[in-house]
């Protein structure tokens, strides 16, 4: 269970931006942009599909050939979005002797490997996109980092309770003793001893605190799951992970390597097979997904005359507000937030919109973003100073779980214990998630293409494992994946799916409000409670 927190109080703390959310056609002024939307969201998401497959093929190249890892960054990725499309227009490009080297070991994969695995060469266009892709690249970034970030001791844990059977050795424990408290004794004693193993193979320092007969294989785990390193920021893994997360890329590769020998080497016996895990995002699931338009993303697709112009003065004096008047209702009450200001950018897959605010100052000027502040405004509560104002509150405490998603008890006046639960069930229930569910594999049952329902289309591909890291079961299953998101593009733009997405989107936000409303109602004001 993890520690209460007490909220500070803080009159100064707000949020920086909001949004709202809409249907996109409600602050559209003509609907006849609503095709070049479309245009844009189905190339962008076609563009992220490729592109996180081909980072994956490249460096599971790379891995195969004991090259060392790119940074994958902002640059790097928008290099990858160059590669694999092409240009209407030859304005912009770059002529070889001036490609960056890092653009042209890209585009020599691109031509040696990838190309290969798409579907009767399919090609997509880059022209008008480079001020969305920007956004897309920075998203993929934050996305790949926070894979290996919130992942990665997990998976190591898992490694050495693989490596040293920890599973089996619990069973053995347990079918070899009847009696209840040395069973449990022993089982402690296990636990503490694999706890030691990850601690110091956690750790650069010398003296381990693991039994000796593992010192050999830890010293040697480090060497391969750290291999450019000899210590860690702040003498913590956990601190490294956010300030070096990249460095364990290689890490994340390595382990899942040997899942995947073990898995070869148990596959004709009756040992469960492990499950792998994903090394780097894959955006397997081809239903359109937001796209961010700012003002440049505007004038780049919306404005047909003086690009250029609008490009450099789009700043200066109302311009913004001028060019966003014209093709949206800036009137709009969706557009409108006390306090905060339109933005000037949206977030969109064609039926939905998202749209973003901006705090005002008290002169009603957009502020500039800080960071100073930029904390969790929690604390530990054993970290606080109980006060008498403390001690009159009412404590609830809340536990987090899979079948109820929260649960919590607090004391009466009575002394009685009340308790409250928001389920799983419920949230399906309040959600329709189910019903949308059904109505989804309806659609893909009773849609056939060359005599096959979707659903039979679908089933093909699961016989391939995307999560593999070894570089021609990767590249087969580009092969195969390409040629069905082919097949099926036409099939999954019908609005209906992000229609779909967008009620589920809107009845989460019912459900959470209602919980909250009787989460009051059972326990009373927040402000007279410590959670």
């Amino acid at each position: 269970m993890s520690k209460p927190t007490v909220k500070k109080k803080d009159s100064n703390t707000f949020d920086y931006m909001k949004t709202n959310k809409d249907n996109l056609q409600n602050i559209i002024l003509n609907p006849s942009i609503l095709h070049i939307i479309d245009n844009l969201v189905t190339r962008t998401n076609k563009i992220i599909i490729h592109a996180y497959q081909f980072i994956k093929l490249y460096l599971s190249f790379l891995y195969q050939n004991n090259t060392k890892f790119p940074s994958i960054d902002k640059k790097f990725i928008s290099h990858v979005f160059k590669v694999i499309t092409i240009r209407k227009s030859n304005s912009g490009g770059y002529s070889e002797d001036k490609m960056p080297e890092q653009l042209k070991l890209l585009s020599s994969f691109y031509q040696q490997h990838y190309i290969n695995t798409l579907y009767k060469n399919e090609a997509i266009y880059y022209d008008k996109l480079p001020h969305i892709l920007a956004y897309e690249a920075i998203d993929m970034v934050t996305n790949i980092n926070n894979n290996i970030q919130q992942n990665f001791i997990n998976h190591l844990n898992k490694y050495v309770n693989i490596v040293f059977k920890l599973k089996e050795k619990i069973s053995e424990i347990t079918k070899n003793n009847k009696d209840k408290i040395i069973r449990k004794e022993l089982h402690k004693n296990l636990y503490q001893e694999f706890y030691y193993i990850k601690q110091d193979l956690c750790s650069f320092n010398k003296d381990y605190i693991s039994d000796i007969k593992y010192h050999n294989w830890i010293n040697e785990q480090k060497l391969k799951l750290f291999p450019n390193k000899n210590k860690f920021d702040h003498d913590s893994i956990h601190y490294d992970l956010k300030s070096n997360t990249q460095d364990y890329l290689i890490s994340m590769f390595y382990i899942l390597e040997q899942f995947e020998i073990f898995n070869k080497h148990n596959e004709n016996t009756d040992t469960k097979e492990i499950r792998l895990f994903n090394v780097l995002p894959l955006r397997t699931n081809i239903i359109s997904k937001h796209i961010t338009i700012d003002t440049c993303g505007l004038i780049s697709n919306f404005i047909e005359t003086d690009i250029a112009k609008n490009l450099s003065n789009y700043k200066k004096d109302n311009n913004q507000f001028n060019l966003w008047n014209r093709f949206f209702k800036l009137n709009h009450k969706s557009l409108k937030k006390n306090k905060y200001t339109f933005n000037f950018m949206i977030k969109t897959d064609g039926i939905s919109v998202s749209i973003l605010f901006i705090k005002l100052d008290k002169n009603n000027i957009p502020l500039k973003k800080s960071f100073k502040n930029n904390t969790d405004n929690f604390d530990y509560i054993e970290q606080v100073e109980i006060t008498q104002d403390i001690k009159n509150k009412k404590v609830i405490c809340i536990d987090p779980g899979y079948s109820d998603i929260i649960y919590c008890g607090a004391k009466n006046e009575k002394g009685d214990l009340q308790t409250f639960r928001y389920t799983q069930n419920q949230r399906r229930l309040e959600t329709k998630s189910k019903k949308y569910n059904k109505i989804i594999e309806e659609i893909n049952t009773e849609t056939k293409i060359s005599n096959k329902s979707i659903k039979e289309i679908e089933t093909k591909l699961s016989k391939l494992n995307s999560k593999t890291i070894n570089f021609e079961k990767f590249y087969k299953y580009c092969i195969k994946k390409n040629k069905l998101n082919s097949k099926l593009y036409q099939h999954y733009q019908q609005r209906i799916f992000r229609k779909l997405k967008l009620n589920r989107f809107i009845n989460s936000q019912k459900s959470e409000s209602k919980m909250l409303n009787n989460f009051k109602n059972k326990f009373g004001n927040p402000n007279d409670k410590d959670i």
